[in-house]
């Protein structure tokens, strides 16, 4: 799981070039997403993944890359029906037990039924995703 960790943030510093180091928000959720990855995708000798064995079908989960630029859709409603009802953020991965995804920003991380990529020329943001916090808004 180590490794795999070290090369979800290795990407991040190679897609962005910020030094994103362990302090950082952004490497708990890599050691979050990595262990999720080596349940859900990993295939043992026996062919299946520990998720398949345990749920008897295999995993079917967007895997969209981690820490990559989206916009998602906030959870609270807008009030004021002009208003936008996304917000941008990072990809930190999938909740476990729902089709939900953690969107992460300088305010906090929150779950979010719907993700959108953005332009691939905007898709990796250094400042934004050394500017994660780990705690969970309510």
């Amino acid at each position: 799981m180590r490794e795999l960790t070290r090369t979800l943030l290795e990407t991040i510093r190679r897609k962005t070039g910020a030094d994103v180091d362990m302090s950082d928000g952004i490497a708990t959720w890599a050691w979050r997403w990595a262990a999720m990855l080596l349940n859900r995708c990993n295939i043992r000798r026996d062919g299946a993944t520990p998720y398949a064995h345990l749920r008897g079908r295999p995993c079917r989960m967007d895997m969209l890359p981690f820490g990559e630029s989206v916009l998602f859709l906030r959870r609270n409603p807008c009030t004021n029906k002009v208003d936008t009802r996304f917000s941008s953020g990072a990809r930190l991965g999938n909740a476990r037990s729902s089709n939900e995804y953690w969107a992460g920003t300088a305010d906090g991380v929150t779950l979010t039924s719907t993700v959108k990529s953005v332009a691939a020329a905007s898709a990796w943001d250094g400042a934004a995703l050394k500017a994660i916090k780990v705690k969970v808004e309510e």
